[in-house]
């Protein structure tokens, strides 16, 4: 028997409203505000990610060349 392989797309809608639909909204000035705010603080996340990936990296290092400066006994 021989099994029949299909292959389904499915579309979803974009996670972030377009420009459109938002100037469609009765809110739109809100959910235009509410947006905008969001991509304001996208970069201070980025930075902020970065700066913590920054120190852990840092930390490993340190870590690492503290296991490898000590003899094994």
């Amino acid at each position: 028997m021989e099994e029949s392989q299909e292959t389904h797309i499915i579309e979803t809608p974009s996670a972030e409203p377009k420009l459109e639909e938002i100037s469609e909204s009765p809110d739109h000035l809100l959910l235009l505000k509410l947006w905008q705010r969001e991509e304001d603080l996208r970069p201070l996340r980025i930075g902020q990610t970065k700066a913590h990936l920054d120190s852990l990296k840092c930390e490993v290092f340190h870590i690492c060349s503290a296991s490898s400066a000590t003899p094994s006994t």
